[in-house]
């Protein structure tokens, strides 16, 4: 079970009083009722768009910032096995495949990228054209400062850091059938 202050943390995300119910197990319940009955978050996550005008070169590189340290992946015409290395592709969109795959953890490892390179917790590869791609922050309320830079001759992101997306939130249900009946037992049964 979690502690307490993160509940409490929790329950005012989802406009519920953690003061209400003093039983922690309770509370979870009840946190956890609310969390899943919430509309959806709201906010836009940061990002930024990788633009190619060429194929990449040998050992060039290509880094990004977040919340959980700097990624700086590598570029080869071999892979070598160490880690966070990507296959330049015959045409700048099979290398832009390749980061996408490297980036979501998909593809195929030891032939897209290194067998080491795992996904990326703070970031996610979406959108794709032959001569873009689009990486967003895995998360609205972080990584809005991320530092995304490159070494690369023909590749270039929109600007050295993600754009600040806006701050996301649960979006607190409005109505008894979107969360607001209590758990049996908690004081805020029957509400």
């Amino acid at each position: 079970m979690v502690q307490r202050n993160e509940l409490a943390i929790r329950a005012s995300a989802v406009g519920l009083d953690p003061s209400t119910i003093s039983n922690d197990s309770k509370l979870e319940q009840k946190v956890l009722y609310l969390e899943k009955r919430a509309s959806a978050i709201t906010g836009t996550a940061p990002t930024t768009t990788l633009t190619s005008t060429g194929v990449a070169l040998n050992n060039e590189t290509m880094t990004i910032a977040g919340s959980s340290g700097t990624r700086v992946y590598t570029f080869k015409t071999t892979l070598t096995g160490a880690a966070d290395e990507i296959l330049i592709g015959a045409a700048a969109t099979n290398t832009l495949d390749n980061i996408k795959s490297a980036i979501n953890g998909t593809g195929t490892p030891g032939t897209d990228y290194s067998q080491l390179t795992v996904r990326n917790k703070d970031f996610t590869a979406g959108a794709k054209t032959a001569t873009t791609l689009v990486i967003a922050s895995t998360d609205t309320n972080a990584n809005s400062s991320a530092a995304t830079t490159e070494t690369l001759t023909n590749f270039s992101f929109t600007g050295g850091t993600m754009s600040a997306g806006t701050l996301g939130s649960f979006a607190v249900p409005t109505t008894t059938t979107g969360g607001a009946p209590g758990i049996s037992g908690d004081s805020n049964a029957g509400l």
